[in-house]
């Protein structure tokens, strides 16, 4: 009897030992699992950090220190960066190319202006009426051609990230008081008014380029506005936006018309009569864009236009 009961603890004690050595080996083994998990999330992180920071370099990584799914994510991001690169190297030839454009054609530009300037001076002393209509008819095209090349050398850098606007937070009666400063007198040429409501809104905008969005609306207001006519800018304050209303009392936009209105070079049909390129809108939208904004526009045939700018709000 008393055999067999020491044989059982014996058995016992066997079992427990057994038991205690397979959970000591899970444990273990789970612990081991755990460290090379993190130490592969790690060398993962350290990997996205450096295709972050443009250092990242494949060599260091290679199938002996990773798994096949690390190795994989390896090349991954190797192919991500030699795309980045190409997408810059592809910028930076932009940029000269824009570079070239604008320098090669300031000088011919600058010299039409001069010599065409000259002769109608010239032709004005003499009397001869005719040639200085003509000569004054190249005068303005060349005046057309330099703001248009102006426009799209403007447009390309935006487009390519070549300009990078710098939002801040800034009160928006000065940038309004800056435009009124530049267009009430070209308003006043063609008996227009232009009247500004005070605001004491913020906004986050880059001054520079907001102004240069805004001209082209203001600007477009008053070509389409007849004389005697109104335009009037003012400011209303929403949730997450600052909106920047100029409103006129000129022929209006059809509402067939308003998708086309902001795409580059388009030009309705009823704005034929009237000077204009078709991009100032175009080239607003975008600036609006790079800095988190937007345009709308409402408006009817013949009952005028509110053409509204969304800034974000502080």
């Amino acid at each position: 009897m008393m055999q067999w009961l020491f044989n059982e603890i014996i058995i016992s004690k066997a079992f427990v030992i057994v038991v205690l050595v397979i959970m000591v080996s899970v444990i273990a083994y789970a612990i081991y699992k755990v460290h090379e998990t993190s130490s592969v999330m790690k060398k993962l992180k350290d990997m996205l950090d450096h295709a972050a920071n443009g250092t990242f370099n494949a060599s260091e990584y290679n199938e002996s220190l990773f798994s096949s799914v690390e190795n994989q994510f390896s090349k991954y991001i190797a192919s991500s960066e030699r795309g980045r690169i190409i997408v810059e190297e592809e910028r930076n030839r932009i940029k000269a190319l824009i570079s070239d454009i604008s320098h090669q054609t300031k000088t011919p530009l600058a010299n039409l202006q001069l010599y065409s300037q000259l002769i109608s001076e010239q032709l004005q002393e003499s009397g001869q009426s005719e040639q200085l209509e003509a000569i004054r008819a190249v005068q303005n095209q060349t005046h057309k051609l330099n703001f248009l090349i102006d426009m799209l050398i403007k447009l390309s850098r935006l487009e390519a990230g070549i300009i990078k606007l710098s939002p801040c937070i800034a009160d928006v009666m000065p940038l309004l008081s800056e435009l009124k400063l530049i267009y009430e007198p070209i308003a006043e040429t063609k008996g227009i008014a232009l009247s500004i409501i005070p605001t004491e809104d913020k906004a986050i905008f880059d001054k520079k380029w907001t102004l240069e969005a805004l001209g082209n609306v203001v600007d477009n207001a008053i070509k389409y506005t007849p004389a005697g006519g109104r335009i009037m800018i003012s400011v209303a304050a929403f949730e997450l936006f600052i909106a920047i209303n100029v409103t006129d009392d000129g022929m209006g936009v059809d509402e067939a018309e308003h998708a086309n209105i902001f795409t580059r070079f388009y030009r309705s049909m009823d704005a034929a009569s009237v000077d204009g390129l078709g991009i100032g809108l175009f080239l607003t939208r975008q600036i609006l864009s790079e800095q988190n904004g937007y345009i709308k526009l409402k408006s009817s045939k013949g009952n005028g236009a509110t053409f509204s700018i969304y800034l974000p709000k502080i």
